[in-house]
């Protein structure tokens, strides 16, 4: 059997087993993830959002055939919720992206309509206040591996890539672009940022020297960076108002 016929199979199963168990409880279904996209892998799990009357929430992963499938179980006002939270960006990509596979009442195509309403919005701006921890995070993970290349360069591979990290953590912010999974991250880059794409890649490559790479990416942070300052030199952050120390009772063992 093909892939995509393994798929398909495995999602009528699953609709089917969750019509069972639902019954007039179950409000939709949705399939989101690389199937869904159209970019599947060969070990490309299921993704598949299911929406509930009740009012609890559960995640399961379950096997069918050969198939990984992991379940969100959720009530729609838990959904409504994570779509205004940005910690939880994944949840509306899925539904701005998915495909509807069960929706007897129109609720998923509500949901999926929400979904796309903030999707095709800019990602929030961060706060001035956030900028300074935003370049601190790459700009001090950089000299650590700058220090590492000169004596582990081991060591310093492990920094590269922390620092990577960070580096493209920070774009997405910057150039407010909602996130994508670390696996499409430079399939995602190659189509609006071919140029950081190409560094990304001749960094993570091994050629060369660690210290080589290093200059390479300290030029893709700075790049990153410039829009909001560059790397980080000094600053000082806004003096944090702490409450009272607690008071130690009177003869009270203080060590």
């Amino acid at each position: 059997m093909d892939s995509a016929g393994r798929y398909e199979n495995a999602i009528e199963k699953i609709v089917a087993d969750m019509r069972e168990e639902f019954g007039a409880d179950l409000l939709g279904m949705l399939l989101g993830g690389s199937v869904a996209y159209g970019i599947p892998c060969r070990r490309s799990d299921l993704d598949i959002y299911v929406i509930i009357r009740p009012s609890w929430r559960q995640r399961r992963t379950v096997v069918v055939g050969d198939v990984e499938v992991e379940l969100f179980i959720n009530p729609v006002h838990r959904i409504r919720k994570e779509f205004k939270d940005v910690d939880h960006d994944s949840t509306f990509a899925m539904f701005a992206q998915g495909r509807i596979l069960y929706d007897p009442d129109g609720v998923m195509a509500t949901l999926v309509k929400e979904a796309r309403e903030v999707w095709e919005q800019p990602r929030p701006a961060l706060p001035p206040d956030a900028l300074p921890l935003l370049r601190y995070i790459p700009t001090d993970v950089l000299k650590d591996a700058q220090d590492l290349a000169e004596t582990d360069e081991v060591a310093a591979n492990y920094l590269i890539f922390m620092t990577l990290q960070a580096t493209l953590d920070a774009y997405y912010k910057i150039q407010r672009r909602w996130p994508v999974k670390p696996k499409h991250l430079l399939r995602d880059l190659h189509g609006h940022a071919p140029d950081i794409e190409q560094a990304v890649r001749q960094i993570l490559s091994g050629e060369g020297s660690a210290e080589e790479r290093c200059v390479l990416l300290s030029r893709l942070v700075e790049q990153v960076l410039e829009p909001v300052g560059g790397l980080l030199g000094e600053w000082e952050s806004v003096p944090e108002q702490l409450p009272d120390a607690e008071t130690v009772p009177e003869g009270a063992d203080e060590s």
